[in-house]
């Protein structure tokens, strides 16, 4: 993964923690203006919440045919905007994209806040928000289970995993971040950050199967996020009403959703590349990659847009024909064609190479793509209810004053939730940023110099003691990694077991170094042996965790849909379809949260003494631990690590000089 990159000249390990350290402790006023601002408006949004709350879903702008007001809408346009964070993030770091480095972090979060604010759009069409826990299956007095045949309630599964999954894809692959910043921040960030590292310390055994986890976790989150969004389009699609029921639908919400959702990662990039002054790390080129998928999701859904004009034109059913031309020539027709340009023409400019890299007009272009995606939400739901079969049942529609407040208010939770996650969070990720510079090794690079802004946090890293209860032993650190890799091998080979590298990133070379060979083996007995040694591999907890998922969903779909038959639309009470998609959703969800089991307890996470240890291994240096209680033997060890270039030791016991 690393070695062979210099994407960042004049760039090296510590500047990185410190300008990611910068961006969350550096704060101006303007900062603080329009966060209080934005919180404002969203405790103003909660109190018309109550109001709608204690009156009902009647002070919406809804009528008897209208029974989807402006909330579905947007709780689509959410739903479609979070899908190209996390989504983008798993395909390029499993294409071993490594363009995707520095700007991941940013998408994933707004993955994660963007879909907290589609819950909160559920939850407000929903009326009372204690319906919500009517969708969940648990056991009840009411006698009653979900319906598990219901697309709502694959919608509701398929958000719940989605959202989990997008979470723990974040905050796994944020946990080395989390650690360097324990090493140099202080007060409430340093507890904070303490608590978020789970005990990392860099040791080559956590970076090997954290390595493994997060492909893993990739792997999985791929199939939810795209079943989330194509079970989206069912909601619509398997209703009576008239423009819904194609078969394109799937394939319109996620090409939309792809459009709608790199087009905002653009947007956020544009403003932390500007506000929180990364333009060292996030480049015009990374910004031009995003504008070529861009111009690849619009130019996609304009072949869907013709595809929509052109299936219900050939069609015997004329009053399918009656919202397409309602949208084109009626009273829609403005939301249509601005929809047309904005998703459709707009983003043809992004063919100049020159426009792809200017960042005013890549904004510009976006946000008018989010307005574009917002009327085709819009547009695919109420002209087909405003326009049904009979038109006796015909009738129009405009949003009240609390639907156009309550999407206000969802607008400015999401920016809440982004401005305040950004000083929690790094948006830039510390070590996989650091992948991409050349790893220091002897000859090849020159000694790192410690800048003025990174003195103060040398000198409290030599000031601190390295030996906790628990752990007897001794640290040497290293300028360059193959001279730590060196000292380990002749550990090894002088007969000492207990030894660990601790690095500010992970390698392909140091895994090499320090694999340990194991045999797979399907005997109780040697799987026992591997778990309790640390030798099992982070795919098996997957393999298992999978099966666990099969096995429980299947039956708790079967058991509900026995205890609870309901049939409708000619689906059988056990239907393969709906229990695929489901089983496969829910099996995806069971196995990352295994596969992150799996990591804690293979890299001793979540055990805060962190033993021998020096802050230093997360910001600039490799550490060579040796864990030995005789004195005799620590000396000689020393000896070793000091024939092969240790600058300083940290932590060595009396006698041991």
């Amino acid at each position: 993964m690393s070695g062979h990159h210099d994407e960042f000249p004049g760039i090296d390990y510590p500047k990185i923690n410190e300008d990611v350290v910068r961006t969350l402790t550096k704060t101006g006023s303007l900062y603080y203006i329009i966060l209080g601002f934005l919180g404002l408006i969203v405790v103003g949004g909660a109190g018309v919440y109550y109001y709608q709350t204690v009156n009902g879903l009647g002070v919406w702008g809804v009528t008897e045919p209208i029974y989807w007001g402006l909330d579905i809408p947007t709780f689509i346009f959410w739903i479609g905007f979070s899908l190209s964070g996390t989504l983008l993030s798993a395909i390029l770091l499993l294409t071993k994209s490594h363009w995707r480095n520095p700007i991941y972090r940013t998408a994933e979060m707004m993955t994660g806040f963007a879909l907290i604010t589609a819950q909160v759009v559920v939850i407000t069409h929903m009326g009372r928000p204690w319906r919500f826990w009517y969708a969940m299956p648990y056991p009840n007095m009411r006698g009653l289970w979900s319906n598990f045949h219901s697309p709502l309630t694959a919608d509701v599964l398929g958000m719940v995993a989605y959202l989990v999954a997008s979470m723990t894809f974040l905050i796994i692959g944020s946990i080395p971040d989390f650690a360097a910043l324990r090493d140099m921040t202080t007060g409430w960030r340093k507890k904070l950050y303490t608590v978020l590292a789970f005990g990392w310390k860099g040791g080559h055994e956590q970076w090997r199967h954290f390595r493994r986890t997060y492909l893993l976790i990739a792997c999985f989150i791929i199939p939810i996020a795209i079943g989330m969004h194509s079970v989206t389009s069912w909601v619509p699609s398997m209703t009576m009403n008239p423009g819904t029921r194609s078969t394109i639908y799937p394939l319109l919400f996620v090409v939309g959703a792809l459009l709608s959702g790199v087009a905002g990662v653009i947007m956020i990039l544009i403003m932390v590349r500007k506000f929180l002054n990364l333009k060292a790390y996030i480049q015009l080129r990374h910004l031009d990659h995003l504008g070529k998928l861009v111009l690849l999701a619009s130019l996609l859904l304009s072949y869907i847009y013709i595809i929509e004009i052109f299936i219900p034109s050939i069609k015997a059913e004329n009053y399918e024909f009656m919202p397409l031309l309602a949208k084109m020539t009626g009273k829609y027709a403005g939301f249509y064609w601005s929809m047309i340009f904005f998703n459709g023409v707009v983003p043809l400019v992004l063919f100049s190479r020159q426009m792809r890299q200017n960042t005013l007009v890549l904004f510009v272009v976006s946000f008018l793509i989010q307005i574009g995606m917002y009327w085709e939400r819009y547009l695919m739901i109420i002209p087909t209810l405003s326009i049904g079969p009979l038109p006796s049942t015909w009738a129009p529609f405009t949003p009240s004053w609390v639907e156009l407040a309550l999407f206000g208010w969802e607008l400015a939770l999401f920016s809440f939730l982004m401005m305040g996650g950004i000083k929690i969070i790094p948006a830039l990720s510390v070590f996989e940023v650091k992948e991409l510079l050349p790893v220091p090794k002897r000859g090849e690079q020159e000694a790192t110099q410690i800048t003025e802004a990174a003195a103060p946090v040398l000198a409290e890293f030599s000031g601190r003691s390295s030996r906790r209860v628990g752990e007897t032993g001794i640290l040497a650190l290293y300028q360059y990694m193959d001279d730590a890799i060196r000292a380990y091998k002749r550990l090894n080979e002088a007969g000492f077991s207990n030894v660990e590298i601790q690095s500010p990133i992970p390698s392909d070379e140091l895994d090499e170094a320090t694999e340990v060979s194991s045999k797979f083996s399907l005997k109780p007995a040697d799987i026992l042996l591997a778990i309790k040694e640390r030798r099992f591999h982070m795919s098996r907890f997957s393999l298992l965790s999978a099966l666990a998922g099969v096995t429980l969903w299947t039956a708790l779909y079967s058991i509900t849909s026995i205890r609870y038959p309901i049939q409708g639309g000619g689906i059988p009470i056990l239907a393969l379809p709906p229990w695929a998609w489901q089983t496969a959703i829910m099996t995806a969800l069971i196995a990352i949260l295994g596969t992150v089991g799996g990591l804690f307890f293979m890299a001793k996470l979540a055990k805060f003494n962190l033993g021998i240890y020096s802050p230093r291994a997360s910001y600039d240096r490799f550490a060579v631990v040796l864990k030995e209680t005789a004195p005799e033997r620590l000396a000689i060890g020393r000896e070793i690590m000091e024939a092969e270039g240790a600058e300083s030791f940290e932590g060595v016991l009396e006698g041991v000089t």
